[in-house]
This record gives C-alpha cells, structure tokens and sequence, in this order.
C-alpha cells in the first residue's frame, strides 16, 4: 500500500513515537515497545532495526493492529465477500454495564487483502478523517 499510511496508522492507532526517517524520505523509524526501534515502510531490515512493520502489506504487522484495536475495547470481525475482497469492521461498546445499547460505528473497509482493510478500518474507527486516509493511499 502506502508508508504514509503505515506511518499513520503507527503513530495515531499504536501509539508509538516516531523518532526519524531515512535520508530518502522513504522510511520513517519509530519506537516500538517490545522490539526498540523498527522501520516502517515497505524495506527489508537493516542496521540496528530488528524488522521491518508495514501493518497495509504484511500480516504479521496488521495483525498487531487488530489486536491493539481489540485491547482498546473494539469488536473486530472479519470476513471474505463473493468477490474474494476482505471486510473488515470494528465496532466499540459504549455502554456495556448498561445493556450494551449504544456502539461507535460499525466502521468497515473493504480491500483486496486484510492488511489493508484492517489499518485503513482501525483508522477510521479512531476518527481519523477522511481525507487524512485517502491522502496517505495517494
């Protein structure tokens, strides 16, 4: 997909700081809590980095993201469609003690793979606008 939408989806849904990028501009470098310091963006590990993370291409990365999304409290479903396109939606319980009767969203992404589904959903369901996403798929 996109490292501008792998950086967002870092920063804003995982919460890990950006401490660099690249001379190139192609990577940004960022603080991961178990792994140090990580490469985000489509490039093999180098240097000091112990991976690279693209949760928009690699399984392994987007399924970090569901699981943080799940951890915050979103409900996380995902299926296949007739036209083998991934959907993946997120909703969160406003009021569970109370009868669960009010939710935020559900919020759904439909793409050609989950990795992209889920960071695109997982930023829509924390507010991202709109035009923030497109602008990093550009």
């Amino acid at each position: 997909m996109s490292k501008k939408l792998d950086a967002i989806v870092t920063e804003k849904v995982m919460g890990w700081p950006k401490i660099g990028e690249s001379k190139s501009g192609y990577f940004t470098l960022h603080e991961h809590p178990e792994h140090g310091r990580i490469q985000v963006g489509p490039m093999k590990p180098s240097g000091n980095f112990t991976r690279p993370w693209s949760p928009s291409t690699q399984i392994e990365s987007a399924w970090e993201v569901v699981e943080k999304m799940r951890d915050d409290g979103w409900v996380v479903e995902i299926e296949t469609n007739p036209t083998k396109e991934v959907v993946c939606k997120m909703a969160k319980c406003l009021n569970p003690r109370e009868g669960a009767t009010r939710w935020d969203g559900p919020h759904f992404c439909m793409s050609t793979s989950l990795p992209a589904a889920a960071s695109i959903v997982s930023l829509r369901a924390i507010g991202v606008p709109e035009s923030e996403i497109q602008e990093a798929l550009q």
